[in-house]
């Protein structure tokens, strides 16, 4: 294995360790999206084009009790997402 692939395969490694999926998340803290998980393509297009894509930052700013939906911002956008929809988002804490 060259050099390359084994930091690649670290990397991977280091982020799926560091992941866990949107709903998990802990109001007003910073998080990378790292992976989204969609097999509707038109939810996915549609989470795109306010921002929600993979290496993006968000903040959660809200969860309903049973986080059945979320408020999160991505750049200066709002965005409420269902819980199954946050379920298939993963992100890293990002620290600042």
């Amino acid at each position: 294995m060259t050099s390359n692939t084994a930091n690649a395969l670290d990397t991977l490694e280091t982020t799926t360790l560091n992941a866990i999926t949107l709903d998990e998340c802990k109001p007003n803290h910073c998080y990378k999206i790292t992976s989204i998980h969609f097999t509707n393509q038109a939810i996915k297009e549609r989470l795109a084009s306010f921002g929600v894509v993979r290496g993006a930052l968000c903040t959660i700013l809200c969860a309903a009790p049973n986080k059945a939906t979320l408020s999160i911002q991505v750049n200066q956008t709002l965005v409420a997402l269902r819980g199954e929809e946050a379920k298939l988002i993963f992100v890293e804490p990002i620290h600042r």
